[in-house]
């Protein structure tokens, strides 16, 4: 479907074509049948937005209270989009081990206040206190020369947490996307203005194809990710407030299980993530 319509007004434009804005794009198109546009600065599936890579890590536990009752909630909505997207591999709830010196506080958060919003919030978890009962479960020997080199460590185990599978993500919201005939896809698009001086009509200036387009829309959502600070320069009237960043680079290990009996030689056995 043709993006270069300065004629459309748009219920939403969505300014970010990562998994965020992906998903918001569907939600309003989808679920509220709002006609769409989602702008994208590089190629949808990017390697360069804030969630690239195979896997992201869901978990519901956080020492941020608003952080763990959020997701939380968002937990059962995880089943409802893999049903509507006919695809059950986005999310595979493995469990998640954290354990540590639970007095530490980390980027990560700190274990004692996690432990005590679950609590709260009346969620299921199995905390081990010391180094021998962490030790001495059989489910995570995997941990025991990094326990060893730890004081006094806990290790806090929930089992509804995992990993997200980021390309399946993006594939399978742009195919339902790609879809929708009141979906417009534009990618290799910048932003250059986003006017909302108007109450009734925002307006968002890109260049696309060497070309210049004027895109107009009743409503903006804005999902750059890691280049949020760039897009509000881009606000008129002007955006004065900036958000500090914190960008690092996160290393994930994955394992593959066992292969067992049953399986014939050759057979790929199943990831474990």
């Amino acid at each position: 479907m043709s993006a270069k319509r300065s004629d459309v007004v748009y219920d939403v434009i969505v300014v970010g074509g990562g998994p965020m804005g992906l998903s918001a794009a569907y939600q309003c198109a989808s679920k509220e049948h709002k006609k769409v546009i989602v702008v994208e600065t590089y190629t949808f599936g990017n390697s360069y937005g804030s969630s690239p890579g195979f896997g992201r890590q869901f978990r519901t536990c956080y020492s941020e209270y608003n952080l763990c009752e959020l997701a939380i909630k968002t937990s059962p909505l995880w089943d409802e989009l893999m049903d509507d997207l006919d695809e059950q591999s986005l999310l595979r709830r493995t469990g998640v081990l954290w354990f540590g010196d639970a007095k530490v506080e980390g980027s990560e958060g700190n274990i004692d206040k996690a432990v005590e919003n679950l609590k709260d919030l009346q969620q299921q978890y199995t905390l081990l206190e010391d180094k021998e009962e962490i030790l001495n479960d059989e489910r995570f020997s995997f941990v025991s020369h990094a326990v060893n080199d730890i004081a006094k460590p806990k290790a806090l185990y929930f089992e509804d947490g995992g990993t997200i599978n980021v390309p399946a993500l993006v594939k399978s919201l742009l195919k339902k996307l790609e879809e929708k005939e009141t979906v417009v896809l534009l990618e290799n698009a910048i932003v250059e203005c986003i006017d909302y001086s108007s109450q009734d009509v925002v307006k968002v200036s890109v260049v696309s194809d060497q070309e210049q387009q004027l895109i107009r829309g009743k409503k903006v959502i804005m999902t750059p990710g890691v280049n949020v600070n760039r897009l509000l320069e881009t606000l008129k009237p002007s955006f004065t407030k900036r958000i500090n960043l914190l960008i690092y680079l996160w290393s994930s290990t994955y394992f593959k299980s066992k292969t067992t009996s049953s399986q014939k030689p050759g057979t790929p056995s199943e990831s474990s993530e």
